[in-house]
């Protein structure tokens, strides 16, 4: 940072100082026009991101940005840690999915085990809509595994969402998944959980999708478990009393709570 960053505008720091911490490499400000702040930050041959915050005539600061790769413009990404990960690794298929711990274990259920009416009713519209090759496949989930840390940015360690499932766990048989795997490689798992401890009415509860290189695909959906189903798999959900919002909760795979640092993470460079 230069000797002038102190006087920039909190947004305009704010910036920089995630772009920096994330990847490791300072970013450079513009101030030569008042009231125009410039970022740029990579390599105008590699990966090169340029963000800029405009006064206007109310005192306002007005955001955009550009992403380029390879001396070209291209699509624009979600966030800075989805910008961090282009950066790194110019070569990644989609920087906007976070690379996951892998798929979690569905367990097999004894033949003779009545499924509940939704889990049924989804693995039927599951295999009636599935491509030619795709597999679905009915079971008890992993147990759960509370919470866990996952490293963050230069090795800190930031607290992510709930790892809800061990991927090596033993069956939990009072929870269901449904998973599907597409002829791209694409993992989907709909898990269904009880409504109460003692409730055997059963709700579709959560939702994890890992495409074939690991990474977590829910983040585009920004938690619509419906828009998900329907994208992915390419069936609506059945209609059901035991079916709660489709914005439900998700397991670790998905995404990160909310938080302070994750706020931050998902708005300074919306691109």
């Amino acid at each position: 940072m230069n000797s002038e960053t102190p006087a920039l505008p909190f947004e305009v720091r704010e910036t920089m100082e995630l772009l920096e911490e994330y990847t490791g490499v300072a970013a450079t400000c513009d101030t030569s026009v008042r009231g125009r702040y410039i970022i740029e930050h990579g390599d105008r041959e590699r990966v090169w991101l340029v963000c800029r915050y405009i006064r206007n005539s109310q005192g306002r600061l007005a955001f955009s940005s550009d992403l380029y790769q390879n001396g070209e413009k291209r699509e624009k990404v979600r966030n800075v840690e989805a910008y961090a990960r282009l950066f790194n690794d110019p070569t990644v298929k989609n920087p906007n999915r976070r690379p996951t711990g892998g798929v979690p274990k569905v367990h097999p259920i004894p033949e003779d085990h009545e499924l509940p009416a939704i889990v049924e009713a989804f693995a039927k519209k599951a295999e009636a809509s599935a491509k030619d090759g795709s597999v679905t496949t009915v079971g008890f989930q992993s147990e759960s595994r509370g919470s866990a840390d996952f490293p963050g940015p230069r090795g800190k360690e930031r607290s992510m969402a709930q790892a809800e499932f061990d991927l090596d766990g033993e069956p939990d048989t009072t929870r269901y998944a449904v998973q599907v795997v597409t002829p791209e490689g694409n993992t989907v798992h709909l898990y269904f959980w009880p409504k109460g401890p003692d409730s055997d009415v059963y709700a579709f509860s959560a939702m994890a999708a890992i495409d074939a290189d690991g990474c977590d695909m829910m983040v585009e959906f920004m938690g619509d478990m419906e828009a998900a189903v329907e994208r992915i798999l390419g069936f609506r959900m059945p209609a059901s009393d035991n079916t709660p919002s489709p914005t439900g909760r998700r397991p670790d795979t998905a995404g990160a709570a909310s938080n302070a640092v994750t706020v931050r993470r998902a708005t300074v460079i919306r691109v």
